[in-house]
């Protein structure tokens, strides 16, 4: 393992100018230049950083899979309620309400898919058509895009599952027997993707033209995640199927299912020897290998001689298929490859003859995990984590054992009662770790031995109590106090010695005794009664004087357990079964071998098939391999020349090699199952911008309509999220990296430079978060931990700006990806910011009425308690907003019309947990409200689109054209509204009544006159103009052009106006435009106190300002303009002063000091 880089600046010139990617630690600027190498050797550090977040599995996730957690439990709670299959229970109930008539249905838009074609997403199942000589037909299966087939070797794809929302389609099988039949099983429980749970396992019956879902495993959490599927090749009806919860078989195609199995830990390969389907081989997490030898009915631990690990992955040699091949994860430094030779019964670890082992799946074989046998030698095998390698047996020289360590650790007949939550641990799915790496102390090489921890009737010694103080996560040493000797129902036996040793345990609830605890729905500080095994010899009477004091739990502290109680089982330490923990400590044998590199992602191994993004940068192609492999499978094309094809399923899709390894090629056309987060539309132009999930961001190319068959330009790396394109230079676009790392160009995307200036190191979401106004395109806002961080020059450089109490709830102290901002559809002066409304919880939601200037927390809706999924406001009344939720059996959708002061459910969730009007309980990302028809909202979920067509008092599944996949963002620009899927690309849906609303600029104020620049988009029968929602005048037959409406005002109130153009006798609403005088003056009357001395008025930009003799010195002067927006601001200290406002256009503004808390104000006229 190559060190850590610490590179802080990096600068990168190639064909495509500059590009600068900021990692997740540090901030690159310009300045400094460093060799490619160099450049994708920190590429590399910085992903593997970002994957160690999903490093273990469920307990310990990664970003992504934190922040869908979060939105998904409610405060108070440890885990999300949602039941297994909801989404495909919710998305049936849906089609059930519109078959019966239950909607009201109206839209009916024009769906486009605007790719990209050219970038595929996350791919985990694959398998290739046994019956096409031409080897050209595989199907794939997508991480959140579905089941996929081509029929000419990848040049084309086409999606099989449509009719299904959101499927996770993690492993294929097809039955050798009839070919006609192919299973799906769903859902990603691997780390580092979704942990997206699934719906069990689909089936088709002619050869994927249609699918239907197994209704025995509908059911069954059994089948939350199918991980692996397996088909007895002579009987078509017998099935296996891994699943996180053990092995279940059917004998009966599918229609139930016997659990074989058993696991707490999740199985997660599976193969079957091509000769014999009686010989099974699985892999359990944490445990190794187990086997069966009659078709599954039986299985055993087949583990010997492979040492600790935590996730497998198994290939069975077709030459010799007593042969097989291990690829074993261990932590972020270390991962191995194993072989049996004697049909798994024994194991030996490859050990590099030159002395160069590699750390085989580069820090993340928890995420990435993929192997398979060379189809013609028999001692070669290919895998695949971050890069793809070549390992041969052959020749392979002495063999040896290697150092002592633990080399494995089992349960023994404990899977009833207990189970461990994952802290990241080496062992036992990462509940366990050895003391060396847990702050133990005094430990010398002769205390390392294998231990048995062993329960049962009538089981107990002594233990040494500990307590925290009730504290959670983080206590140091120091924190755990001494408290007494008692009994605990368990004894620790040294193996290797015979000797019984002292344990120490941590009692959390500080009831004088050891206990377990089902830790589901437990607050996070309980259920943490840790065991701490100590190298030191038991007595039955008198405690350890070395371990009996402060910290003295680590003293010789061999191993270090979080254990807790299997859900549904209950405590009775009395009566436990004969059972216990293994600890083996030893050596293993080593057999030597040959390591090739076939793919170097990052170009620091030896620069084969490297994925060189920078050559790629603004091309719609990536040369080389994209690092990340799920899923490998061999095509035998010419033994005697040694040809075969090896295609590969990775995070950018699919791959092909037609040379048997040596070199390889991205093959996603049209398989589009990118996972968007975020995308932008250029303005009046359909070309799309959009960030996505370990794809970085791609832009479509310029003067194309980009469609199904685009391919995009690559444009910034890392992972992508919300893009912003400006509205009024279309040659600036910004996008974002993970942690607020922005990149801008200012030429539509040629380069490409930092746009971070002014953002704090690392203060930002995992998800970055941006948002804008077509009126003041310049300004961008952005979250971060004080509050929010606003740029009014495109990301030139950005000034945070506090939001207060609440902001951040009780304890948190970061901020999170939950933390959202929304500026005003209708008016650019409002904003919306916040991660969650929960007083209790110390969580507050804000607005501000000043462009970001300041903020105010609003009232809370009492209905709900928990992190916010989305905010989305209304097209023309800026009163109007709307916050999502995505917490199960509770409202989805609140709406408040007043600005924040009262909410209301609209999702029909409010005191019930299931909706009363439609609306689906499943996860909600995005909201629009269409501007021609605003009675219609659309929503978007995990199992698609849902519509309202009465203004929230009733939702059906809006079946028009778009698959039922996830809406992560959506919004309208021009005619269209534009979606951005998690797992199928950009879409939109086009109306030709958007381009028919008028568009209203923002309010001058000149003697007593409100003057607003208009735009016609159509000629109008009529127009009606509103002054303060009374109509003031109507004007008939108005042409297509721009012209200026005008209404006289007899006060300074504050006033807003909008337009309601009527065409064919249809009302076509304009955004409504506002002036707040309060906001402006700062005084209840809105009166001057005083004059101040303003010259010359009008003026160039050049002002001079001579202050009263009573407020000279320190004295506050604020520019805004008559809409309320700050646009200057400078300390006075002197009599006679010159503010330069030469940047400012021609117009009305309004001057306001402030003088110890006292408001003084005087107009200016600017004139050009």
């Amino acid at each position: 393992m190559k060190k850590l880089y610490t590179i802080i600046f990096l600068l990168i010139i190639g064909a495509a100018g500059i590009f600068i990617i900021f990692s997740r630690s540090t901030k690159i600027q310009l300045g400094e230049n460093f060799t490619p190498e160099e450049y994708w050797k920190y590429q590399y550090e910085v992903k593997k950083e970002k994957r160690k977040k999903g490093y273990s599995k469920a307990d310990k996730p990664n970003e992504f899979t934190k922040y869908f957690k979060a939105i998904t439990t409610p405060f108070g709670q440890e885990e999300s309620k949602y039941p297994f299959n909801y989404k495909m229970n919710e998305f049936e109930k849906a089609q059930a309400r519109k078959k019966h008539g239950k909607t009201n249905e109206k839209e009916s838009p024009v769906w486009e898919q605007r790719g990209p074609a050219n970038v595929g997403g996350r791919t985990r199942g694959l398998i290739i058509d046994p019956d096409d000589v031409t080897h050209k037909t595989w199907f794939a299966g997508a991480a959140t895009g579905g089941v996929w087939k081509t029929t000419d070797g990848g040049a084309n794809w086409t999606c099989l599952t449509d009719n299904f929302p959101n499927l996770s389609a993690n492993t294929l099988a097809i039955a050798a027997s009839n070919t006609q039949v192919i299973y799906a099983g769903t859902g990603e429980s691997f780390p580092g993707g979704t942990y997206l749970k699934g719906s069990g396992i689909f089936k088709s019956i002619d050869k994927g033209d249609t699918w239907t879902q197994l209704a025995s495993t509908a059911s069954d959490a059994n089948f939350n995640y199918v991980n692996r599927l397996t088909v007895d090749p002579n009987n078509e009806e017998i099935v296996i199927a891994a699943t996180e919860s053990g092995i279940m078989k059917s004998i009966d195609g599918g229609n139930s299912w016997t659990k074989v199995y058993r696991s707490s830990l999740g199985v997660e390969d599976l193969k079957a020897d091509t000769t014999n389907f009686n010989l099974l081989y699985a892999t359990e997490n944490s445990i190794g290998v187990v086997k069966s030898t009659d078709a599954g009915d039986n299985w055993i631990v087949s583990s010997t001689g492979i040492a600790s690990g935590n996730r497998f992955e198994l290939a069975i040699s077709p030459v010799n298929t007593a042969k097989i091949y291990l690829s074993a994860n261990v932590s972020e430094t270390s991962s191995y490859i194993y072989r049996s030779v004697d049909y798994g019964n024994t194991w030996v670890r490859f050990d590099d003859k030159n002395d160069a082992n590699q750390n085989f799946l580069g820090g993340q074989g928890t995420y990435d995990n993929t192997i398979v046998a060379h189809p013609y030698n028999e001692n070669i095998a290919f895998l695949g984590g971050v890069n793809l390698w070549k390992v041969d047996f052959g020749n392979p020289g002495t063999n040896s054992i290697s150092l002592p360590m633990v080399t494995r650790v089992d349960q023994n007949n404990t899977l009833s009662f207990l189970t461990f939550v994952n802290f990241g641990g080496s062992f036992l799915g990462g509940g366990m770790e050895t003391g060396d790496k847990n702050n133990a102390t005094n430990l010398v090489s002769a205390d390392w031995s294998s231990v048995e921890v062993r329960f049962g009737p009538g089981i107990t010694q002594k233990a040494h109590r500990f307590t925290v103080g009730g504290i959670g996560a983080g206590v140091p040493v120091t924190g755990y106090i001494y408290r007494n000797y008692v009994d605990v129902p368990f004894q620790v036996w040294d193996t290797k010695n015979n000797r019984q040793l002292m344990v120490s345990f941590r009692d959390q609830d500080e009831d004088g005794k050891f206990n377990l605890y089902d830790r589901t729905g437990l607050p996070d500080s309980q259920g943490r009664e840790y065991l701490f095994i100590n190298a030191v010899p038991y007595s039955a009477t008198t405690a350890s004087a070395d371990i009996a004091k402060i910290g003295g739990h680590a003293y010789k502290q061999l191993y270090f357990f979080w254990p807790t109680l299997l859900p549904g089982a209950s405590w009775d330490d009395a009566n436990l079964p004969i059972s216990n923990i293994s600890i083996n400590y030893g050596s293993i044998n080593l057999t030597k071998g040959t390591t090739t590199n076939v793919s170097d992602a990052y170009g620091s191994i030896s620069g084969n098939n490297t994925y060189n993004q920078n050559i790629g940068m603004g091309r719609t192609a990536i040369p080389g391999l994209h690092p990340d492999h799920h899923a490998m499978e061999i095509v035998p094309i010419n033994q005697s020349r040694d040809s075969f094809l090896i295609i590969n399923g990775n995070d950018g899709g699919l791959a092909i090699s037609k040379n048997s390894g040596i070199t390889f090629n991205q093959l996603p056309n049209n398989y589009i199952t990118t996972q968007f987060y975020g995308a932008a539309k250029k303005p009046g132009e359909n070309e799309f911008i959009g960030g996505m999930q370990d794809n970085g961001t791609w832009r479509s190319q310029a003067g194309q309509s980009a469609s199904i068959t685009s391919n995009y330009l690559f444009q910034i790396g890392g992972d992508g999220f919300e893009c912003v394109w400006n509205y009024g230079n279309p040659s600036k676009i910004i996008g974002s990296v993970y942690n607020n790392s922005f990149y801008r160009t200012i030429n539509g995307g040629s380069n490409w430079t930092s746009g971070s200036t002014g953002i704090t190191v690392d203060d930002g979401p995992f998800i970055s978060r941006l948002s804008s106004h077509k009126n003041t395109p310049e300004n961008l806002y952005a979250v971060g931990k004080d509050g929010i961080y606003k740029s009014t020059n495109f990301a030139a450089s950005w000034v945070k700006k506090a939001v207060g109490a609440g902001w951040l709830g009780t304890g948190i102290t970061e901020v999170t990806s939950q933390h959202n901002i929304e500026v005003s559809l209708a008016n650019e002066n409002i904003i919306w910011a916040g991660a969650a409304m929960s007083a209790t919880n110390g969580w507050k939601l804000f607005i501000s009425k000043d462009r970001g200037e300041s903020f105010k927390a609003v009232n809370e809706f009492s209905g709900i308690s928990g992190y916010i999924s989305g905010i989305a406001t209304h097209p023309y009344n800026d009163s109007i907003a709307y916050i999502l939720f995505s917490l199960p059996g509770q409202p989805k959708v609140i709406r408040t019309t007043n600005m924040g002061q009262s909410w209301e459910d609209i999702s029909g969730f409010y005191g019930k947990s299931e909706s009363t009007n439609g609306f689906p309980d499943v996860v909600t990302h995005s909201l629009v409200v269409l501007p021609h028809d605003p009675s219609t909202i659309w929503v978007g979920t995990d199992i698609g689109l849902f519509e309202s067509n009465d203004n929230g008092e009733t939702w059906h599944f809006s079946d028009n054209g778009l698959p039922a996949v996830s809406v992560y963002d959506m919004f309208v620009q021009d005619d269209k509204v534009v979606i951005a899927t998690h797992g199928r690309g950009i879409w939109t849906a086009s109306f030709a009544e958007l381009s028919y609303l008028p568009e209203l600029s923002a309010l001058t104020h000149l003697n007593n006159t409100l003057s607003a620049q208009v735009k016609y988009n159509t000629s109008y029968d009529s127009v009606q103009v509103y002054l303060n929602n009374s109509k003031y005048e109507s004007i008939q037959n108005v042409t297509a052009g721009t012209s200026v409406i005008q209404c006289t005002i007899t006060s300074q109130t504050n006033s807003k106006i909008h337009l309601i153009g009527f065409k064919d006798s249809k009302p076509y609403q304009s955004n409504i435009v506002r002036i707040f005088y309060e906001t402006l003056l700062g005084l209840g009357t809105g009166l001057e106190v005083e004059k101040l001395k303003i010259y010359p008025n009008p003026s160039n930009g050049l002002v001079n300002i001579d202050l009263p003799s009573s407020i000279i010195g320190n004295s506050t002067v604020d520019i805004y303009t008559l809409s309320g927006s700050k646009v200057y601001s400078q300390i006075l200290n002197e009599s006679s002063n010159q503010l330069n406002l030469q940047h400012l256009n021609t117009g009305i503004y309004l001057i306001r000091l402030n003088k110890d808390g006292i408001i003084y104000t005087e107009k200016i006229q600017i004139r050009k």
